[in-house]
């Protein structure tokens, strides 16, 4: 038999899993874990994943029960979060 036959008979190719683009989101007041928000490759439908730990790309299971490759293309802190203060000063001079 030939070297390079048996060779290729027993070597699998890896498994190529879709890739998910997602934005993390850091813990803030009361949550205290990560969250990702992305869209599935598989359904195209949004899902949000929770992580306790900051590295949350990789392999993981969507919320559609499939296994994707997130990549985190984007990471909010936890200020960029806080709702905007109105200025009331600009609002009192308008009226």
């Amino acid at each position: 038999m030939n070297s390079i036959a048996a060779h290729s008979e027993t070597q699998k190719a890896p498994r190529r899993y879709p890739v998910a683009f997602a934005s993390a989101f850091a813990p803030d007041g009361r949550r205290r874990r990560w969250g990702i928000a992305y869209r599935c490759p598989h359904c195209h439908r949004h899902h949000f994943g929770l992580s306790w730990t900051p590295q949350v790309g990789g392999i993981r299971r969507s919320g559609c029960g499939r296994r994707i490759w997130v990549v985190i293309s984007r990471r909010y802190p936890a200020d960029a979060l806080q709702p905007h203060t109105v200025n009331t000063q600009a609002n009192e001079v308008n009226r």
